[in-house]
C-alpha cells in the first residue's frame, strides 16, 4: 500500500489488487473498493517548512565592531573607559614634556660645565642629576601612556611627596603656588586612583586595549592637558609683557 499526502485528502493503493482510492485526511482504515480488503492509512510526514534566517542589521554590526566592545569568542571586557584614558594620557603628555625640558636645561648647562674646566666643572654634577631626573620624567610619562602599572604606583608616590613639599611652602607664606599645586596633585591623585583609573592599568584592560588599537583617545581635549596649557600660556605672555616693559 502506498499512501502519498495530497491537497484535499490521501490517496491510497491496495497492495491486493493494485487500485487506488481518495480517502479523507481524517481516516484511518479503509476497505479496497475493489477486492474488499481493509487497508490501514498511515500518514506521510509532514514537509519541513523553511524558516527565514534573520540578517543582522547594519546598526548592530556597527555597534558589534565599536571600540570598546566584546569581540566574539574572548573573555576580556570591552574599552570602556576610553574618555578616562584622556585624564591618564594628558597627564603623562605633561611628565614627558617636564622630562624634556630638564633635558634640554641638562645640555644647556652641562656642556658648559663639562669643557670649560676651572670652576664651572663643579656644575657637572648638579647637571647630570637634573638630566637622569628628566630621564626618569619621560620614562614615567611614558609608561602612564601605555598603561602600566608600576607607572600609575611610581606617579602615586611622588605626587604625596610633592604634596608634603607643598604644605611645606604654604607654611613659609608661599599662598597661591602651594594652593595651585595642592590642587593638581590632588586631581591628578584622582585620576590614577578612581575606580576608572584603576581598570585602565589592569591586565584585563590592557587586553581590551590590545584588541582595540585604532581606538582615537583625544588627549589634548581633556582639562588635564588644556587648562595647564591656558595657564602656562598666561604666564608666558605676563613674562615677555613685563621683560618688554624693562626694556623700553
Amino acid at each position: 500500500m502506498t499512501v502519498a499526502t495530497r491537497s484535499g485528502g490521501v490517496v491510497v493503493e491496495c497492495g491486493q489488487c493494485g487500485k487506488r482510492g481518495r480517502v479523507s485526511a481524517g481516516a484511518r482504515r479503509v476497505r479496497c473498493t475493489g477486492c474488499g480488503e481493509s487497508l490501514s492509512v498511515e500518514r506521510a510526514p509532514a514537509p519541513a517548512v523553511a524558516r527565514p534566517v534573520a540578517r543582522e542589521s547594519d546598526r548592530d554590526a556597527r555597534r558589534r565592531d565599536a571600540p570598546g566592545r566584546d569581540a566574539p569568542g574572548r573573555d576580556a571586557p570591552g574599552r570602556d573607559a576610553v574618555d578616562h584614558e584622556r585624564h591618564v594620557r594628558a597627564i603623562a603628555v605633561w611628565y614627558r614634556i617636564i622630562g624634556l625640558l630638564l633635558i634640554v636645561a641638562t645640555l644647556l648647562v652641562g656642556a658648559p660645565a663639562f669643557f670649560g674646566g676651572g670652576a664651572a666643572l663643579a656644575l657637572a654634577l648638579p647637571a647630570m642629576l637634573v638630566g637622569g631626573l628628566g630621564a626618569a620624567h619621560v620614562a614615567l610619562g611614558q609608561g602612564l601612556f601605555t598603561y602600566r602599572p608600576w607607572a600609575r604606583v611610581v606617579a602615586l608616590a611622588l605626587l604625596g611627596l610633592g604634596s608634603l613639599a607643598t604644605l611645606v611652602n604654604l607654611a613659609q607664606g608661599q599662598v597661591l603656588g602651594g594652593l595651585i599645586g595642592l590642587a593638581w596633585n590632588g586631581a591628578v591623585a584622582w585620576a590614577l586612583a578612581c575606580p576608572a583609573g584603576v581598570t585602565i592599568f589592569t591586565p584585563a584592560y590592557a587586553l581590551a586595549v590590545e584588541r582595540t588599537p585604532d581606538a582615537r583617545v583625544a588627549w589634548w581635549t581633556s582639562p588635564f592637558f588644556f587648562l595647564p596649557a591656558a595657564l602656562l600660556g598666561l604666564v608666558l605672555l605676563f613674562a615677555l609683557g613685563a621683560a618688554g616693559a624693562l626694556l623700553r
